[in-house]
């Protein structure tokens, strides 16, 4: 049974004033709201049940890389703070950093429903993780307005936030990109047999993203 105010929790999000609720808002969001948008990105191939842990699969995985890559992004960003003389911002700045991950699962399900569409339309395995990387950047732009919103609270210089800003977006890009290949397969291939992660996940997922873009 959901939460009776996660309807009201969605809203603030949504509107960038999650600050106000308890921290575990944002996170309760992210936990009962991506798994929709997992088991969407999972259904490619699905034509059999047999192809349904997948979607399960993705399902779960997907909560687990959006706070997974936050929690790994912290402690460096709390380092940044220090640098910048803004210690005192930093609980807001998580506070909004959580709010933001909110907002991206929000929209990454409200997305959701566009990628079974896409499969449907193509069959190339290559297309189908070009478009949900798309999707991605577009569930990250919603992400980073929120965060953003998030930073106007802050008592410190403009330019200071500015800067924090343009470090966290930095950070968790890198490091979501990365965790996103250690949790691999998402998507999933009908060749490939099902799996929860793939053989060798320690590998460069930089290198690999870059050959998936080239067509290499």
């Amino acid at each position: 049974m959901l939460p009776r105010s996660l309807p009201s929790d969605i809203d603030l999000a949504l509107r960038a004033t999650l600050l106000d609720r308890p921290w575990w808002a944002g996170p309760r969001i992210v936990l009962l709201i991506s798994p929709l948008a997992g088991l969407a990105i999972g259904s490619f191939g699905a034509v059999s049940p047999e192809r349904a842990p997948q979607m399960l699969y993705a399902a779960i995985k997907l909560p687990l890389m959006i706070l997974g890559s936050a929690v790994v992004c912290l402690p460096a960003f709390f380092v940044m703070h220090l640098a910048l003389r803004a210690r005192r911002d930093f609980p807001l700045a998580v506070r909004g950093v959580l709010g933001g991950q909110a907002v991206f699962a929000i929209a990454l399900a409200g997305l959701a429903p566009l990628i079974p569409v896409w499969y449907g339309a193509v069959h190339s395995h290559r297309l189908a993780i070009l478009a949900n990387g798309a999707l991605f950047a577009i569930a990250s732009a919603c992400s980073l307005v929120a965060v953003a919103r998030a930073q106007r609270r802050s008592t410190g210089p403009r330019l200071t936030s500015r800067a924090l800003l343009v470090c966290w977006l930095f950070l968790y890009t890198l490091v979501g990109m990365q965790t996103a290949w250690m949790l691999r397969p998402f998507i999933g291939s009908p060749e490939a047999p099902i799996s929860f992660l793939r053989e060798r996940p320690l590998t460069n997922g930089y290198v690999a993203v870059l050959r998936q873009i080239v067509g290499g």
